[in-house]
């Protein structure tokens, strides 16, 4: 008997959605553009595969060669500095970077669908299971969808990280010591 996961799972979006039919579950699966946690989840699923590819011997020229882009394009983008980089090109990259990693972390793919479906992670591992029965035009349709839903937000989440993170380590920086030599 197929099961209902998808149904336990709150609307928090209402943009741009895509139901999808997984093999196994009796009600379709709703694709949205990414919320917040996902967004993060999604950033800490990249890094963990470029974490792994660096623990197996990659240095930042392989993995940059790897994503397609030079280390100029690379900290422009995560500056948030767009001049001359397009948003076709943004899409590109997202997708050479999820194509190009899924071939150093295979996992990596079955961990972006759960993320881009909203499976509760206490209903992952039952999804996962039935993943690899879905046919060639849900698999690349559901990636597909994630690109157009989420390269710009995501292109424009990264910069806001940064920017908090930076302003909160200049909060916790220590006082300078008051200079004494002139007393």
């Amino acid at each position: 008997m197929a099961t209902k996961v998808p149904s336990s799972r709150a609307r928090l979006r209402n943009q741009e959605s895509k139901e999808w039919e997984i093999p196994g579950f009796d009600e379709p699966f709703v694709q949205d553009p990414l919320t917040f946690f996902e967004k993060n989840e999604f950033l800490a699923l990249v890094g963990m595969a470029l974490d792994d590819m660096v623990a197996s011997g990659a240095d930042i020229t392989a993995i940059l060669t790897l994503i397609g882009m030079s280390e100029q394009d690379l900290k422009k983008m995560m500056e948030g500095d767009l001049e001359g980089i397009d948003v076709s090109f943004m899409a590109g990259s997202l997708f050479n970077v999820i194509t190009r990693l899924i071939t150093q972390a295979p996992r990596l793919l079955e961990d972006l669908y759960l993320i881009a479906l909203s499976v509760p992670p206490e209903k992952r591992q039952q999804v996962r299971d039935h993943l690899r029965e879905i046919d060639d035009d849900t698999g690349f349709g559901i990636l597909e969808t994630f690109v157009e839903q989420n390269t710009t937000t995501i292109r424009d989440f990264f910069p806001r990280w940064r920017a908090l993170l930076s302003s909160t380590m200049q909060k916790l920086a220590p006082e300078p010591e008051p200079d004494t030599s002139q007393i």
